[in-house]
């Protein structure tokens, strides 16, 4: 069937909608690279998202059942992230082999565990993504990937998307059932509400400018999905969000401790027509990589936005959470449990894991014994968010014959997850 007609509308619907990215440096006019240096940094050159041209059939039982999960999930992972000893005990083996993960850890020490085991500020909260395949298995099934706590993207892209599908679909005469999407909304009112809180805090004190900080990484290609929830913010709360990223942080960022720990911005060089103002959320879409702290101010700068009163999102206790070794850990007996007494709320969460095994001591033996003698049929999985760096198959064997006990202590291992296929125009 030759839809060809259909993508071009759909690639034109989606440009015209928003749903683009900037373009790579690679995809360029080999005879225009003076007018390429000049649109690049701006956002001024850009690609639509990849997308499919027609949504994927989701199970109804299946969609409602992620539904009703993730309420749980978020009380779970918040639970965790105040159970500051279970934290540091979980994360004990790792943190002296991932340098990364022992940063974070030092500046939970630092600002939380130092500070009588309280926040310095009493306002955090999460923009979690929990991820999934459905099996392939003769009854389908949802298996959870990982937990994301920092940096979850796609919010806007995925209303979007969901705009353009009714579009496509409509286009072709397909009869589908599309869920409503309203998530690029009510991420701009969970940021809102969480700003309004905190002048609540400031109470009595004459504030000239209070805005939200979103923490970004420095050529960022997902400028737009990204803009797209600073714009709803203004356009629906009227609060202003402004984009810094670590090292700017480190450089125009100060926390008062005789103003209640406030953190105040001197804004003057950032072009916003203010001189200064205090931020009221810390919204992170960047930090969750290594990359990300190329110098040291920029940790310095983590751990200056950790001290302040601003709300976090996510706070480090919360980013430790994310880490792939609470997830492994979360499989074991009873320690769903122990944060979600409902017999029914543990068993719900418990139905979405997917088998993970710890890689030291006796069950890191029996987890590279498996995966040894199976390379198909697990991954070897570090400490990281962002994509890109987990260990599959030959990869995974190599690593596993190569790297010492300790080194292995870094990782988990998971059975891999076999989803169910789709036929699909990309």
């Amino acid at each position: 069937m030759d839809v060809s007609g259909l993508v071009e509308r759909a690639v034109t619907y989606a440009v015209s909608h928003g749903m683009v990215m900037t373009a790579p440096e690679s995809y360029r006019v080999e005879n225009d690279r003076e007018g390429w240096e000049k649109t690049k940094m701006s956002g001024s050159t850009v690609v639509h998202t990849p997308f499919s041209l027609f949504p994927s059939p989701v199970n109804k039982e299946i969609y409602q059942y992620a539904s009703d999960l993730t309420p749980v999930l978020n009380r779970l992972v918040h639970e965790i992230s105040r159970d500051h000893q279970f934290l540091i005990d979980t994360l004990s083996e790792v943190v002296q082999v991932d340098k990364f993960t022992g940063r974070l850890m030092e500046i939970f020490k630092s600002a939380v565990v130092g500070n009588g085991n309280r926040q310095v500020s009493p306002l955090e909260f999460g923009i979690c993504r929990f991820d999934y395949f459905v099996t392939e298995d003769h009854t389908p099934l949802l298996r959870q990937v990982e937990l994301n706590t920092i940096a979850a993207s796609f919010g806007t892209m995925s209303t979007r998307a969901t705009s353009l599908h009714k579009f496509t679909t409509k286009l072709a005469n397909r009869n589908v059932e599309l869920p409503q999407n309203q998530l690029l909304s009510e991420l701009a009112t969970a940021i809102a509400f969480a700003h309004d809180e905190f002048v609540a805090t400031r109470k009595g004190k004459e504030d000239r400018s209070v805005r939200v900080i979103m923490v970004v990484q420095h050529g960022e290609r997902n400028i737009f999905d990204q803009e797209g929830i600073s714009e709803t913010l203004m356009e629906n709360h009227g609060i202003d969000c402004v984009r810094m990223s670590l090292d700017q942080i480190s450089e125009l960022c100060t926390v008062l401790e005789e103003d209640g720990h406030a953190l105040h911005v001197q804004s003057g060089g950032l072009g916003l027509g203010v001189e200064e103002f205090i931020g009221s959320v810390v919204y992170f879409r960047a930090g969750y990589s290594p990359n990300d702290y190329p110098e040291e101010r920029c940790w310095k700068a983590r751990e200056l936005l950790e001290l302040s009163s601003a709300a976090k999102c996510p706070s480090v206790a919360y980013q430790l959470v994310g880490t792939k070794k609470i997830q492994q850990v979360l499989d074991l007996d009873g320690v769903v449990e122990r944060f979600l007494p409902s017999a029914e709320e543990a068993d719900l969460v418990r139905r979405c894991f997917a088998k993970q095994w710890s890689m030291s001591g006796k069950s890191g033996v029996e987890a590279t014994k498996l995966a040894l003698a199976n390379p198909h049929g697990y991954v070897l999985k570090p400490q990281r968010e962002g994509g890109g760096n987990n260990l599959y198959e030959e990869e995974m064997a190599a690593a596993l014959e190569r790297m010492s006990a300790t080194e292995l202590n870094a990782y988990i291992l998971m059975e891999r997850i076999r989803p169910a296929m789709n036929e699909s125009i990309l």
